[in-house]
């Protein structure tokens, strides 16, 4: 008796697509067709599957920067040490922190182009500056021709030709040199956490059945994740749900879940 066809969805690493249709079309029971990958549960699988390997490359690559062997406690702050996340929420909170250290190295980028431009100058009060001027004295900073440009002060105008003007700091040097260390210091705390984490990659690729786990050094961890498969098969019946796992010489799993 023919019955209809039930349709599911394969998702798995390009690198290894051809091996995952040989092994399904040794089932003898299902016909495969690419053209139908494009439900909302694949595309789901797929965003969850990429955050999860972004977030051990992000630990892999901290863990490599610092050079922190596995075990080793975290030197960094406790509010950001990821030890106490749970591990269905350790891949979000390693995106996040990835995220605030991205905006935090805006910062210190900003803040370094600023120190470089008043430096010069030296460390003075922009509040007794612009005293000064209200009191009738021209204090002018100035940038001038050349490279590097010349800074200096002028306490006249106008200014002499090829100068530019260059306003008043919005405070002294000190306190933007101070915040820039703060900023660098928070940004070195979160990537220690990152490398602490690294230890706990397994945690991230346990959820996903077929994930290269990180149990060799990161330069022969990263070829074998390029040469190990992923997949998943989302299965639509009804509100019954299975699971079912199978391991073969390519560590080839299947997840299907309906």
């Amino acid at each position: 008796m023919i019955v209809p066809m039930k349709h599911v969805t394969v998702v798995c690493t390009a690198a290894e697509g051809t091996k995952a249709l040989e092994t399904l079309r040794r089932l003898e029971c299902i016909h495969v067709d690419l053209s139908a990958a494009a439900s909302p549960d694949w595309a789901a699988a797929k965003g969850e599957l990429a955050d999860a390997e972004k977030a051990v490359r992000l630990l892999e690559q901290a863990a490599r920067e610092t050079r922190v062997r596995p075990g080793t406690p975290p030197s960094c702050r406790p509010d950001d040490s990821l030890e106490a996340v749970r591990k269905e929420h350790l891949a979000a909170a390693v995106l996040k922190a990835d995220e605030t250290r991205a905006g935090l190295t805006e910062q210190a980028e900003a803040l370094q182009t600023t120190v470089r431009l008043y430096e010069p100058f030296g460390d003075f009060d922009p509040a007794l500056a612009t005293q000064i001027r209200q009191a009738g004295v021209p204090v002018v900073l100035a940038q001038g021709p050349g490279l590097p440009p010349a800074r200096k002060v002028f306490f006249e105008t106008p200014l002499p030709e090829g100068w530019v003007e260059i306003p008043l700091p919005a405070e002294r040097l000190a306190e933007t040199q101070k915040r820039l260390a703060q900023t660098q210091a928070r940004i070195a705390s979160i990537t220690a956490a990152l490398a602490a984490a690294y230890a706990r990659a397994d945690v991230i690729t346990d959820c996903y059945p077929g994930f290269a786990r990180p149990r060799f050094p990161p330069s022969e961890q990263r070829q074998r994740q390029n040469q190990r498969a992923i997949s998943r098969i989302t299965h639509q019946h009804g509100e019954e749900q299975r699971e079912v796992a199978q391991e073969g010489d390519g560590d080839v799993r299947f997840r299907i879940a309906g």
